[in-house]
């Protein structure tokens, strides 16, 4: 699964998956791209929107 599934998930309501989703891919993001980079963000604000959404854990 990549970024772009697990925005999927978001937009479908699913935050639960979606925060499993983006926490699965960060590291791999992390390691291809670096942790200030643009992927990463995105990965990091995706997690916090399914945070701040209170509906994923």
């Amino acid at each position: 699964m990549g970024i772009d599934h697990a925005g999927l998930l978001c937009e479908q309501g699913l935050s639960k998956q979606a925060h499993a989703a983006y926490v699965d891919v960060r590291p791999d993001a992390v390691l291809a791209f670096g942790e200030e980079s643009p992927e990463v963000r995105e990965i990091d604000e995706g997690i916090e929107g399914c945070e701040e959404d209170g509906t994923w854990n």
